[in-house]
């Protein structure tokens, strides 16, 4: 039986921070590995400093957990090195068209 890969997370973004859950494909592609040759802890722990302020652009879905408290699943990472001003100017067209 195949164990699933857990990853949770913190994302901070410097005004708050929001519990984060990645799962199997997109835990493994967090942590850069094609597949897990480690137990999962001993890769979470070789990888740990690596993440520590890692900046990382992911699609997320948003549920409220069972305290109430808001909290994102992981669909997809999509980029380890995200261009900041691409990504507003692909939001403020993404806006515009909104708007039309």
């Amino acid at each position: 039986m195949k164990e699933t890969l857990v990853l949770r997370t913190v994302i901070d973004d410097g005004t708050a921070n929001l519990q984060c859950t990645l799962f199997d494909k997109e835990a493994l592609e967090m942590l850069e590995l094609s597949e897990l040759t480690v137990g999962a802890q001993a890769a979470v722990d070789i990888k740990r400093d690596y993440l520590l302020g890692k900046e990382t652009l992911m699609l997320l879905r948003f549920r409220n957990n069972q305290y109430g408290e808001l909290e994102a699943v992981c669909r997809q990472v999509v980029s380890h090195h995200p261009d900041a001003k691409e990504e507003i100017a692909f939001v403020e067209s993404k806006l515009k068209k909104l708007k039309a």
